[in-house]
């Protein structure tokens, strides 16, 4: 009985020191590394053991990749909307007593999801007719990373734009897909500005386009408002202010007064309004 107990003892004890072993990880860490699927992506385990490791891939080309003497192998993840799975395995050779313990990496995808809401569009939908404009856009889409587990999701890198006719996107060619854009209209045409998320993904779909609608409008003259007053021969001082006319100016307004003759402004106001 003492016997058994004793051996009971040194069990346990052999169990909490196995279990305070470090387990082997994986470089890139594909729990935090966005990864492409169809694509072949490297990992290394760190803490491998030669002869001692194997590795099993879940949802991959191979089911049973090789592990490299450092402990590198190679996993191309189907781009099917599934998760993948790295399993690392320890032998249970006496030989690898010593070797770290191995475990499960779950590994989410970076392909856009389905079902996703289309990306949005911000910046001014009513555009004054008659005038070119230099308009500024921008769009914003994350997605998360197909079967995760965790709320993770990644910034959207590549956005490509569709301009109505005659507007004309003023980036320069390094940032003609970036997510925020200017672009130059025409004096008349409105229309859709569309965009289109995409991954940055090789071979993988273009997420839902995301449009907004710009309208050209005719602005209403602005009005004078000033009190009444009397024409005598002395001088007299009279404040005038325009009202802001209706409509959109991207670019602002100025406003250039007329004046019968042998008037004179004297004093210019708010820009020029009063």
């Amino acid at each position: 009985m003492k016997g058994k107990i004793l051996s009971m003892l040194f069990s346990i004890a052999f169990m909490a020191v196995s279990s305070g072993q470090q387990y082997v990880d994986l470089s890139p860490n594909p729990r935090e590394y966005a990864t492409c699927p169809a694509v072949a992506t490297t990992y290394t385990i760190v803490g491998y053991t030669a002869g001692c490791h194997t590795v099993m891939l879940t949802n991959a080309n191979a089911t049973n990749p090789s592990v490299s003497t450092s402990g590198s192998f190679s996993a191309t993840w189907l781009d099917n909307g599934l998760a993948g799975n790295i399993r690392v395995i320890k032998s249970g050779t006496s030989n690898c007593e010593n070797a770290r313990p191995g475990t499960d990496f779950y590994v989410p995808t970076k392909s856009l999801a389905s079902g996703a809401a289309p990306a949005v569009i911000s910046g001014p939908s009513t555009v004054n007719v008659g005038q070119s404009f230099t308009l500024n856009y921008s769009a914003s889409q994350y997605f998360p990373m197909r079967g995760s587990l965790d709320p993770i999701f990644f910034s959207v890198p590549t956005y490509a734009w569709a301009l109505p006719a005659g507007w004309a996107n003023l980036n320069p060619p390094a940032t003609a897909t970036a997510s925020s854009i200017a672009v130059a209209t025409n004096e008349g045409t409105g229309g859709t500005i569309g965009v289109t998320p995409t991954s940055g993904c090789a071979g993988t779909v273009a997420g839902p386009a995301g449009t907004l609608s710009v309208s050209r409008v005719m602005p209403k003259p602005p009005s004078i408002a000033a009190p009444e007053f009397l024409l005598c021969t002395d001088a007299e001082l009279i404040v005038a202010t325009a009202e802001r006319p209706t409509g959109n100016f991207p670019g602002g307004l100025t406003y250039n007064w007329t004046l019968p003759s042998g008037w004179a402004i004297t004093q210019s106001l708010q820009g020029g309004k009063t």
